[in-house]
């Protein structure tokens, strides 16, 4: 499983993510897109977490918001993760996605994989889980 994200100039929130993410994954299989970030203090953030293994992608488009070049940007970046790994999960910077704690006894890892072997063994086809 991994996970992964798409910022610009962003730093609270992106930190969170991370600690909440890394919990659950390894530093090698959490993915941030990098849209073009140039204040500093981000940067700096960006280049720490490559240092630490992270993967930092840098990704471009001259507009920040052009939401069929994320959409697109997005999808294709899932494709072709979803050739490495069984589960890709990809959310915005603020968003964190816990299962039901009432429901559900296992962590994130656990709860997705299980699902997605649910979902395999109805289909023959690549299944997403849509939060």
């Amino acid at each position: 499983m991994c996970a992964f994200t798409i910022v610009q100039d962003e730093t609270y929130f992106l930190e969170i993510w991370i600690k909440y993410y890394s919990r659950f994954l390894c530093n090698k299989d959490i993915y941030i897109l990098d849209h073009n970030t140039c204040k500093p203090e981000a940067v700096d953030l960006l280049k720490r977490y490559k240092a630490e293994g992270y993967n930092v992608v840098t990704v471009n488009n001259m507009f920040s918001f052009n939401h069929y070049w994320l959409k697109s940007v997005v999808e294709d970046f899932q494709r072709f993760l979803l050739r490495s790994y069984k589960v890709v999960l990809f959310a915005e910077s603020d968003e964190i996605l816990i299962p039901r704690p009432d429901l559900y006894k296992q962590s994130l890892k656990e709860y997705s994989l299980n699902k997605i072997s649910e979902f395999s063994s109805l289909s023959t086809s690549k299944g997403t889980l849509r939060c």
